[in-house]
């Protein structure tokens, strides 16, 4: 009976070692991220102000640059603490964000340079303001012009109001005076009914510029091809991608550390049993 005894008292010192708490290891969350988001979104916007940067400035388009943002946004969302599937949907959908955005820019951007390209060169040189003036005082003249007006007279207004660069009336070619009834002459009386003030002609005239040169859409519509389809897809693939195999890589690293923990626990119950048996 004396050495059952003592392997009792073995054992019942021994105890309290079982007892241990064991380690434990939390998996990633894998849910919205608020901070992930904000840091995605900053990346994002980050993305699209330096593509319509080189949109713009350099006038060039390249698709490397949706995959970069789609790289961008991937690596923002994970150093925010971005896991799951949910935050890897939200980093694909902030990559096409920042892949369309920055291309919407650039265009408008392109745009508003074109409008005062072409300002400037239907100037010629000549100040707005002095453009104003004398559609103003065309336009006044014409309008106090008794309708309709023979062709006789009607040169004559085209002569005194420099519409053409004949001599004299009787110069006056048939097709000026017909350009000038079918185009000039509505243009004038348009003008003298709406009464603008030089701040609204001009942003009339930028508008209607504007019109023809097409808007952001249009520009981001026609730039789609096939290889910029292929490289803005390359870009959600990356941002999602990244989110996910970052997720999947903690995971799998969480997994390996309780399997080591169990194994570690199991080696010290079975080495405390070996030694109370002792």
């Amino acid at each position: 009976m004396i050495p059952d005894l003592r392997v009792v008292e073995v054992e019942e010192e021994s105890a309290p070692q079982d007892h241990a708490e064991p380690e434990v290891f939390e998996a990633p969350e894998q849910g919205f991220n608020p901070v992930a988001f904000a840091f995605g979104a900053g990346a994002a916007i980050a993305g699209a102000a330096l593509w319509a940067a080189i949109l713009y400035l350099a006038n060039y388009q390249t698709g490397w640059a949706a995959w970069g943002i789609g790289g961008l946004v991937g690596f923002a969302v994970i150093a925010g603490n971005g896991r799951g599937i949910v935050m890897a949907a939200i980093a694909a959908v902030l990559a096409i964000g920042g892949i369309f955005g920055g291309k919407w820019i650039g265009h408008a951007l392109w745009i508003n340079e074109i409008v005062e390209q072409t300002v400037g060169e239907s100037s010629q040189g000549a100040d707005p303001r002095m453009i104003f003036d004398e559609i103003q005082r065309d336009s006044a003249a014409w309008n106090a012009q008794s309708k309709p007006v023979s062709d006789e007279d009607l040169a004559k207004f085209m002569l005194g109001n420099d519409f053409t660069e004949a001599r004299s009336a009787d110069q006056v070619q048939s097709e000026e005076l017909e350009w000038f009834r079918n185009e000039a002459a509505p243009e004038l009386e348009e003008f003298g009914a709406k009464s603008h003030t030089y701040d609204q002609w001009m942003d009339e005239w930028r508008e209607d510029i504007r019109v023809a040169a097409g808007t952001p859409l249009d520009g981001l519509i026609e730039g789609l091809g096939g290889l910029d389809l292929l490289f803005v897809g390359l870009g959600l693939a990356t941002a999602w991608g990244m989110v996910m195999k970052n997720t999947q890589a903690e995971v799998r690293a969480v997994s390996r550390a309780e399997r080591s923990a169990r194994g570690k626990a199991r080696t010290g119950r079975s080495a405390r049993t070996t030694r109370s048996r002792r």
